[in-house]
């Protein structure tokens, strides 16, 4: 007895949708079987999953064989210029920046502290006069910014304590200021004779400047 509204398809429906699960199980099971066994695939070949550590097994012969080797294949040595190594260590610069950085306690008689040096010191028949002043600070720029103190800074500093509030956080503004002056002008300073028509006087000796001065203070007004 033939249903009416009802067409073939959806009449069978569960049956098309029962077989087509069945083929893909089929399918499945048949690739199982027939497609042949699992593989891996290491440095570009394949391998069967019993056979995965066999390359790294040669791998590590190898490098036991060569660590064992008592009379092993040495890299060939470059070849190397001590006075070219020499010569580009010399014209390199130290440090990426340029600056009088202190290596050591100057040496000479008559070294002081440097609030303390006077104009002219006398060695022997000769009067030896140090520059006292820097050449000008070019590029000068400051810059304020907001930073945060330790507790310990205004322990440690009561003079800060005026600057900031009774409670944390202690909160306040610096300025910081940078700034350089031409290190040529300054070795010209001392190796220059003020006085060269004078017989007494002569620059300042080498070995007494040359790194042996440092910046010890900076003195900024506000203009």
């Amino acid at each position: 007895m033939r249903r009416k509204g009802i067409n073939v398809i959806e009449q069978h429906v569960e049956k098309v949708v029962l077989g087509v699960v069945a083929l893909v199980l089929l399918l499945v099971l048949a690739f199982q079987f027939l497609g042949g066994p699992t593989q891996v695939e290491l440095d570009r070949n394949r391998y069967t999953p019993d056979r995965a550590y066999t390359p790294l097994q040669d791998r590590a012969r190898t490098l036991v064989g060569g660590m064992n080797n008592p009379e092993p294949e040495l890299p060939e040595r470059p070849a190397v210029s001590l006075s070219r190594a020499w010569e580009e260590a010399a014209s390199t610069p130290a440090g990426p920046t340029t600056q009088i950085a202190s290596l050591g306690r100057a040496r000479g008689p008559g070294a002081v502290a440097g609030s303390q040096i006077e104009d002219a010191i006398v060695l022997g028949d000769g009067v030896f006069r140090f520059p006292v002043d820097v050449p000008a600070p070019r590029a000068v720029r400051g810059v304020s910014f907001p930073f945060t103190l330790h507790p310990r800074e205004i322990v440690t500093n009561r003079d800060l304590a005026s600057h900031v509030g009774e409670g944390q956080p202690f909160d306040i503004f610096a300025v910081t200021v940078e700034g350089s002056f031409s290190g040529l002008e300054l070795r010209e300073m001392f190796r220059t004779d003020p006085e060269p028509e004078n017989p007494e006087t002569a620059a300042v000796p080498r070995e007494w400047w040359d790194d042996n001065i440092a910046v010890l203070r900076v003195e900024v007004e506000r203009a």
